[in-house]
């Protein structure tokens, strides 16, 4: 299918329609992948752009770069040659004929246009003070341009702060401070920025609400983004109007930040997919879980079987269906103490309805928290017991000040059925690759919505690809454990084709990568995952089998007793937010969700083209003979060792990545050597 193109007529129509005018001073906040296929790509925005605002207009972008405060005892910022790390739009613009930045260490904007040297002349000894490039920018009504973002990049929220003087910010000095200017000469230079106190996270979504109900925003579609356009100085009056009434308005007031969407609908965006389903109540057979499958569905067609409640799938017997209607604690007096209803994981998953008076000895046997975390509530479930339970942070026992309490839990089980969804990329051949997935654990993100969103991503990355693979592709979206169980019982012809299984769980913070090896520890996947980390220069612990107590997944099922087929798992674990309300949006990096996505296609590229090489020839094969050979090896003293090594391993049992590693060369040029040698007719190529 050919990608459609956005053309620059287009995004200077759709500029206009937002309310973009000649003359315009406009601030470009923007993630540009979200705008999909662009004529001219970042060039064809920023000329669209011009046009829009036309000679006398001024286009602006933040070029942030924190990592210069991190650089040693010196903080220095070179307005030439620090690159932006606020998006690659951004960086091409900075680096563009014509574009001026501005001298900040913090807050610095590259510019160009009519209002160039009026921000240039700024003092901007403060990052958004009086003196700063952004007073500049407010006192002209910039429009600030959003394309494909939320509003917790828009910094000019940081502008109504100061102004107001919010009690949750103090100013910072930088020390041993300097700046390298134009000319490459060194000066210290005196700039301060706003921090904020600990336990205070903002989050400016929050003022999307007023602002639309006020009219301040157009919304518009470009390309796959959802673009915003609205003014700076209506903007930050209206903020420092709400901080009037409440200072800490633009604090965050739950366990995540707003969910404001970035892309149009039907287009798949990790952060988006994860904040829509994040509290949804997945428990194994529930509506929720069933939305979010078919939410999935709405980005890759999904086959979905349907197993009703009390069927035995091996030792395992599927439950009942669960429903959550949510639940209530009252005091003696009738004063609510405890709104079951605000979070998914208040009422234990599976647990039986229950309504009233209870004492409270009796109700904290009913209690479950986690003090090593006080402010979260924890994930505990009851699928397969009797029993009811409710999940409260242990800071909120407080609360519990009487003897008696009336409590209400509107929960049902029911018969339904649990369904299972696949996904499948045909190979030249029936043997397999399983990835499975699992959808349940309500109200948590890593664990493990984000699996799912790099399976939705790698997918799509899949299907763009020229090449068919050798192996056929399973994607298995289920509930963990008994639906891995489900499956495999269900399905017991295809275990045969089963030849690798690759588990990837709560993998989106931004911790170490940790490795669990197949039982065996030494499998061809195994190497395979080995050789790709290393590909990838990505930092990892590696652990054998089960060897981290209280960890496992559905790796389990897959290498279980009469199953066996090797498999390995990749996550993050272990992460403080596990099995708990901490586990947000927020703790979730779309860095390290690429990361996993990129790790996993070189696991099943390398998996999929390895071989054993078999000699068809006696002694060693004289190599000067063969002229490719020569020119592609021999010449790097490290190559021919390891090439004189490659003869001695050539067994008709070792495959080239086992090959590979045991020299320590990378799988691409054990690969690259071995095709030589079957081009030159010197091995047979046996699949393994």
């Amino acid at each position: 299918m050919d990608k459609v193109c956005i053309s620059i007529q287009n995004i200077i129509a759709t500029l206009s329609n937002l309310g973009l005018k000649e003359g315009d001073t406009v601030m470009v906040q923007s993630a540009f992948s979200s705008l999909g296929t662009v004529e001219k790509n970042a060039e064809g925005v920023i000329l669209a752009i011009e046009e829009a605002v036309g000679v006398s207009g001024t286009i602006v972008m933040p070029v942030f770069n924190w990592d210069i405060l991190h650089q040693g005892e010196e903080i220095i910022y070179d307005v030439k040659n620090t690159p932006s790390k606020m998006g690659y739009l951004t960086e091409y613009f900075r680096k563009r004929k014509g574009t001026i930045v501005s001298r900040n260490l913090f807050s610095p904007l590259a510019v160009k246009g009519y209002l160039s040297e009026k921000i240039l002349k700024c003092p901007n000894q403060t990052s958004w003070g009086e003196d700063s490039s952004y007073k500049v920018l407010y006192d002209n009504n910039t429009a600030i341009l959003m394309i494909g973002v939320d509003y917790n990049v828009v910094t000019m929220f940081h502008v109504a702060e100061i102004m107001f003087g919010v009690p949750y910010r103090f100013v910072y000095e930088f020390p041993n401070a300097f700046l390298i200017d134009e000319s490459g000469k060194k000066n210290p230079i005196k700039n301060t920025t706003l921090r904020r106190y600990d336990g205070y996270p903002t989050d400016f979504n929050i003022a999307e609400d007023v602002l639309e109900k006020k009219g301040m925003i157009n919304k518009g579609v470009l390309g796959n983004s959802i673009t915003r356009l609205l003014r700076s100085k209506p903007m930050v009056d209206c903020i420092i109007e709400e901080l009037r009434k409440d200072n800490e308005f633009l604090i965050k007031k739950t366990t995540s930040r707003k969910y404001v969407a970035t892309r149009k609908p039907g287009v798949f965006h990790t952060k988006d997919f994860i904040y829509e389903l994040w509290l949804k109540n997945r428990t194994l057979l529930s509506d929720d879980y069933d939305w979010s499958l078919n939410k999935i569905g709405e980005y890759i067609p999904l086959k979905i079987s349907s197993y009703p409640t009390g069927l035995k799938v091996w030792d395992w017997t599927i439950p009942e269906k669960w429903s959550n209607n949510g639940g209530k604690i009252f005091s003696p007096n009738g004063d609510l103490l405890f709104d079951l209803d605000l979070h998914p994981l208040h009422i234990v998953a599976g647990s039986k309805p229950f309504e009233g008076e209870i004492s409270k000895d009796e109700l904290l046997k009913h209690i479950k928290t986690d003090p090593r975390h006080p402010d979260a509530i924890p994930y505990y479930t009851h699928y397969y017991d009797n029993n009811w339970s409710i999940c409260l942070p242990h800071n909120s026992l407080s609360k519990l000040k009487w003897d008696h309490y009336q409590v209400e839990l509107c929960c049902e089980r029911t018969n339904g059925e649990l369904k299972i969804g696949e996904y499948t990329i045909e190979g030249e051949r029936k043997d397999s690759i399983i990835i499975p997935l699992h959808l349940d654990h309500p109200g948590q993100c890593n664990d493990n919505l984000s699996g799912i969103a790099v399976a939705i991503d790698l997918i799509s990355k899949i299907q763009k690809m020229e090449k068919k693979f050798n192996h056929t592709m399973r994607f298995i979206f289920l509930p963990e454990t008994v639906g891995i169980y489900t499956y495999l019982s269900q399905n017991e012809n295809l275990i045969p084709f089963l030849k690798w299984g690759i588990v990837f769980d709560s993998v989106g913070t931004s911790g170490d990568l940790m490795f669990m090896k197949s039982i065996n520890g030494n499998t061809r996947l195994d190497i395979c995952t080995q050789l790709a980390f290393k590909k990838l220069m990505l930092k990892y612990s590696e652990f054998s089998f089960l060897e981290i107590e209280g960890y496992g997944n559905d790796e389990r099922g897959l290498q279980a007793p009469g199953v066996e087929i090797p498999s390995i798992s990749i996550s993050r674990f272990p992460f403080k937010e596990y099995h708990s309300s901490l586990d947000t949006p927020d703790i979730i990096s779309p860095q390290s969700l690429r990361q996993v996505r990129e790790l996993v296609l070189e696991i099943i590229r390398m998996i999929d083209i390895d071989f054993i090489p078999v000699r068809k020839y006696e002694g060693i094969p004289q190599l000067s003979k063969i002229g490719s050979l020569k020119k592609l090896f021999l010449s790097n003293p490290k190559a021919k060792k390891a090439i004189h090594r490659f003869f001695f391993l050539i067994d008709g049992k070792r495959t080239i990545s086992q090959i590979a590693f045991e020299t320590g060369m990378s799988f691409d040029f054990a690969y690259k050597f071995f095709m030589e040698l079957q081009k030159n007719s010197k091995i047979e190529i046996k699949q393994g």
